[in-house]
Order: structure tokens, then C-alpha cells, then sequence
């Protein structure tokens, strides 16, 4: 078995809801430490060539640098882990998805995804002056941009993946 399947494996046990079924639907909750080469795993497969589908490769085909989805994976990992507790939460509408989490350190962070090609404004109770990392259209193939808020309104871009850490 090559160690790139090997990689995916691994991450696929990651993957458990907290029924211990692995799925794709539901809240899961993180269930373990992410294997060390996760990232290095998803490129080593799609880089295979033959096997690799422009749908949801993570690397662009033409220059082999990572796209928005390889960035959109790094920021859920560097901002999201074991120990992690979920916050029930809502958005008003079925276009923006949001999901408070508790870090195991005893941070704050909202993850937001805008699922619609549109701009949507999201009301943060208590967000003045968090710290945004994201992942949309403008950044394109480059790493998450950050900003700052300077009230409690964040505008969410056609297709945006943001997390909002908030003080502590």
C-alpha cells in the first residue's frame, strides 16, 4: 500500500461522528489528533495523476500550488482541533452556516460559510475587534487572508470560509 493511501486512511478514521459511524452528514465531533502528514497525504494523492479529478482536486492541475480547497482544509485545521467543544449556534437563513466552538485552551472562534456566489452581512454579538482568517474568491490560490473588525458586523463574500476568533 502506498503511503499516500495510507495518509487517507488515516484521515478517513479522523472522520467519526460522535455515533462512531463515519459519515458526512451531522455534527461530528473531533474524535482524535489528525495524523502528522495529513496535509502532505491529501497532496501526495492528488498529485497521482490518472487518478486525480478536477472536481475535487485540492491542487491546481496547471502549476501543481494548492487551490482555495487546500486552504479551506489547512485553515479548519489550524483553527479547529481535539478537545474542541461545539456551541450550539444558528444563522437567520439557509445561506450562511455557522458554528460556535469552546478551544480546548478556553478560546472562542465562530466558523462561518457562506454557501451562496453573494455577499451576505452576519451580525456578531460581541465580535468588535476578532480577528478574521479567510478563504474566499479574493484570495484565490493564496494562503487565508486576515482582517480585523472594528464593529460586530463581518461581510461574508460570494463563497467565503471564515473563522472569527474571539477574545477571550
Amino acid at each position: 500500500m502506498s503511503s499516500s493511501r495510507s495518509s487517507l486512511a488515516e484521515i478517513a478514521a479522523t472522520l467519526r461522528l460522535s455515533n462512531g459511524r463515519h459519515a458526512f452528514g451531522g455534527r461530528p465531533t473531533v474524535t482524535g489528533e489528525a495524523p502528522a502528514g495529513m496535509l502532505r497525504g491529501l497532496l501526495e494523492a492528488q498529485s497521482r495523476g490518472a487518478n486525480m479529478t478536477w472536481s475535487v482536486s485540492m491542487v491546481d492541475w496547471d502549476t501543481g500550488q494548492p487551490n482555495a480547497r487546500f486552504w479551506v482544509l489547512k485553515l479548519l485545521r489550524d483553527n479547529f482541533g481535539p478537545g474542541d467543544k461545539l456551541v450550539d449556534s444558528h444563522a437567520d437563513g439557509p445561506y450562511v452556516y455557522a458554528q460556535g466552538f469552546v478551544t480546548r485552551d478556553g478560546g472562542r472562534r465562530i466558523l462561518l460559510v457562506n454557501k451562496r456566489d453573494r455577499t451576505f452581512i452576519a451580525s456578531l454579538s460581541g465580535a468588535d475587534g476578532a480577528n478574521v482568517t479567510y478563504v474566499d474568491q479574493t484570495t484565490g490560490s493564496q494562503p487565508p487572508a486576515s482582517t480585523s473588525l472594528t464593529d460586530n458586523q463581518l461581510t461574508l463574500r460570494g463563497l467565503e470560509v471564515a473563522v472569527v476568533n474571539l477574545s477571550k
